[in-house]
């Protein structure tokens, strides 16, 4: 671990004096806003998450972010009711004003490089989806079309969208990043389509689809050797499915199946494409129920080939972070958490370990707004009654920020059991010791409260009721 976080340290000082982040100012003003606070999500490609800024919102309505860009950023803004997508560029000044109630209708941007920020509105209000979605927000594209239909209406999507961008582009200024951003997410929206598509029907409608022969037959290894289309999310998305999703068949055991990535990527692949998608399945990796010291040899094996300073950062920050969780010990200030049960009474978490002292527990991280978290409910139910009076506790701890939502949702699902909100959400010391950046999670304890797997499998997983059993003998 010492080498990691000297390793670490040194690349942090060559790659930092190279890489001096700039800011954006994103400004204006908003009618009828009922909250006190707004919010733009930034995605990082590096580390492949979003981290969050908030800006207050006054009496009249002002706000205003500061906030660090390193060349640019992808981004999403939250209007209360809507969300907006955004290309922020370093040095972007821009302005903005809408109403609460018709944001979308009503939104529009001044400023440097606005043209960007502007194209993104004018696509929703054409479409009434966000730029470049691989799906639609309900799926009913996937549900309710057959394969054939699906790939005809992608093809046709990514059409339009190319003429809809060309066409904005006559009248209006578009930076040569900006087009070829845009350009490449409407292209590999189509592959990411294809590549998801039998997965997500097989998730969400529980139907094993017969996929035609030539369903993926432009799907081949000569999409991803560009390197310089890295700027795009659904670049690097469509690669880690294409491999993860369509040319390794070993999905039970997750040690071949990890295997046979890095086998893929390593013989078939080169270039930062190739790092950047085995980055990507590393970060799954720590998260996944295979020895330690395997993680231990992927990542030591890395870190000598890649020669790319800020994925090296990336791996070594969230391998030494993985590290802490293999303390079965847990740290006192995560034992301190507290969560928040339906009856407004706080818990520590240190008491609701002593509370089930001598059970295993199997915790559920999940979100009212979480599409899969809600889908998994049932296999709770079902692996709840299948291990019946055994002395298994099953705790769910929601992220909801909303009570009135998170209580709803409750009602909803019907899911019985010990329900707490945690405290501070995902910015809970709880959360950042798990590394739950997003949900569902599932964590497992053992009789002695001593944490076994901070990744523990889902309940429809095929091995998450043996991995329970072992723990109770």
């Amino acid at each position: 671990m010492k080498k990691i976080t000297t390793l670490f340290f040194l690349l942090s000082i060559l790659f930092g004096a190279s890489s001096q982040n700039s800011t954006a100012i994103f400004s204006g003003k908003i009618d009828n806003f009922p909250n006190d606070s707004l919010k733009i999500s930034v995605y990082d490609n590096l580390h492949e998450l979003s981290t969050s800024y908030k800006s207050s919102v006054s009496s009249k309505g002002k706000f205003k972010f500061i906030f660090p860009v390193k060349d640019y950023v992808s981004a999403y803004f939250h209007t209360g009711k809507k969300t907006v997508q955004l290309f922020i560029t370093a040095g972007d000044s821009i302005n903005c004003y809408f109403d609460y109630n018709s944001a979308i209708k009503t939104i529009h941007f001044t400023g440097n490089r606005a043209s960007h920020y502007n194209y993104f509105i004018k696509y929703m209000k054409t479409y009434n989806l966000q730029h470049a979605m691989f799906f639609k927000p309900d799926y009913s594209d996937v549900f309710n079309l057959s394969p054939a239909e699906f790939k005809d209406y992608r093809k046709n999507k990514v059409v339009h969208d190319m003429a809809f961008l060309k066409n904005y582009n006559i009248d209006n200024y578009m930076s040569n990043v900006f087009k070829k951003y845009c350009e490449i997410e409407i292209k590999y929206s189509y592959y990411k389509a294809l590549a998801s598509y039998y997965s997500f029907k097989k998730y969400f409608k529980k139907k094993e689809e017969i996929l035609p022969d030539n369903f993926y037959e432009e799907l081949n290894d000569s999409l991803f050797i560009h390197d310089d289309f890295l700027i795009s999310r659904n670049y690097i998305d469509a690669m880690d499915l294409y491999i993860g999703g369509i040319q390794v068949v070993y999905k039970q055991d997750p040690v071949l199946y990890y295997n046979s990535v890095f086998k893929i990527l390593n013989s078939t692949f080169s270039g930062k494409t190739s790092y950047a998608c085995e980055k990507k399945q590393i970060l799954n990796l720590f998260k996944a129920q295979v020895p330690n010291n395997y993680k231990d040899s992927i990542v030591d094996n890395y870190l000598k080939r890649c020669i790319y300073p800020e994925y090296n950062i990336v791996i070594t920050e969230e391998y030494n972070k993985h590290l802490l969780t293999r303390n079965r010990i847990l740290p006192k200030h995560v034992l301190n958490s507290n969560f928040i049960d339906t009856n407004d009474r706080l818990i520590t978490f240190s008491k609701l370990l002593k509370k089930h002292k001598g059970k295993v527990l199997y915790i559920d991280i999940w979100a009212s707004f979480c599409g899969p978290c809600i889908i998994e409910m049932p296999s709770s139910k079902k692996l709840k009654k299948e291990l019946g009076n055994k002395p298994v506790s099953f705790i769910y701890l929601t992220v909801d920020k909303d009570k009135s939502k998170w209580k709803k949702a409750l009602n909803k699902i019907g899911v019985e059991g010990e329900h707490y909100m945690i405290e501070a959400a995902l910015k809970s010391a709880f959360t950042k010791y798990f590394n739950i950046y997003g949900v569902p999670h599932y964590i497992l304890i053992n009789k002695k409260g001593e944490v076994v797997l901070p990744s523990a499998p889902s309940p429809s997983s095929v091995g998450v009721k043996s991995s329970i059993l072992t723990l109770l003998k």
